[in-house]
């Protein structure tokens, strides 16, 4: 896939500054609002992540990284991946932040609700006005809806995408409101 670069950062500020913001986003759901790390892995030099679990992770698969929330019947996960620019500059690619439902009977959890960006997703791809900007994708309901986007910043494209600040601010609003009408609901 082509992307499309838009939030470009130094790759030495997203190692020292960006763990923190990122921590700073997600601490309000999280049941260890201290004990949260955001831990970098380099995928050969192909991508950079930034994940966040409850501990340093010590293998590189971020995609199975977790941590708990404050209510006990789910379970988060977020990372954000940056790919190669030029040098020292990488582009964000995507942000992802999903909440798991927990299932203690069966010992499983299951997707329910998904917080997207594809940052650099190019224009005129099939749904990229909802997905460039954050977006939810409902996993607990009945096709078609998982696999909807529902955009929470369309018309609000270009600032949110103007800057890192930006784009953090709306994220960390989103999983605000998800925190608020989901999981504090559920508790």
């Amino acid at each position: 896939m082509n992307f499309e670069p838009r939030i470009l950062e130094n790759i030495s500020e997203l190692n020292t500054h960006r763990p923190g913001s990122i921590i700073g986003s997600v601490k309000g759901v999280s049941m260890l609002t201290n004990g949260i790390v955001c831990n970098p892995v380099s995928i050969g030099g192909r991508s950079f992540i930034l994940g966040v679990s409850d501990s340093r992770e010590m293998n590189s698969n971020y995609l199975d990284w977790r941590f708990k929330t404050y209510n006990p019947d789910f379970t988060a996960m977020y990372y954000e991946r940056w790919k190669p620019f030029e040098k020292d500059t990488y582009f964000l690619e995507r942000v992802y932040f999903h909440v798991y439902k927990l299932n203690r009977s069966a010992m499983e959890s299951k997707e329910y609700i998904l917080l997207h960006c594809d940052a650099a997703e190019p224009d005129g791809t099939e749904h990229s006005e909802y997905k460039k900007v954050p977006h939810l994708h409902i996993c607990c309901a009945e096709e078609p809806i998982p696999h909807a986007h529902f955009s929470l910043y369309k018309g609000a494209r270009p600032s949110v995408l103007d800057s890192l600040e930006m784009l953090n601010a709306a994220i960390k609003d989103s999983i605000e409101m998800i925190d608020n009408q989901i999981l504090l609901r559920q508790a």
